[in-house]
C-alpha cells in the first residue's frame, strides 16, 4: 500500500509541477504585471488535482445507493 500511495504522490506533484510551469509561463508572456492573479492561478494548479479525485470518487454509484430517479 505504501508503494501505490508514493506513485500516486509522485504522479500528482509531477502534473502538479508541469501546470505550474505552463501557467507561469503564460503569465510571463502575457506581459501582465498583476501579481496576485499568477499566485490565484497557481493556487489552482495544486488545487485541480485534488477536486477531480474528489468528483470521481463521488461520482461512483454504490449498489446499495438508488440513483434520484429511482427513488420513490
Amino acid at each position: 500500500m505504501d508503494i501505490i500511495l508514493f506513485l500516486l504522490w509522485t504522479v500528482y506533484c509531477m502534473i502538479t509541477a508541469v501546470a505550474m510551469a505552463m501557467t507561469l509561463r503564460e503569465y510571463r508572456r502575457s506581459g501582465r504585471q498583476e501579481f496576485h492573479w499568477a499566485l490565484v492561478g497557481v493556487l489552482a494548479c495544486l488545487i485541480w488535482p485534488v477536486m477531480l479525485v474528489v468528483a470521481v470518487l463521488s461520482a461512483r454509484r454504490h449498489e446499495n445507493r438508488p440513483l434520484e430517479t429511482e427513488r420513490s
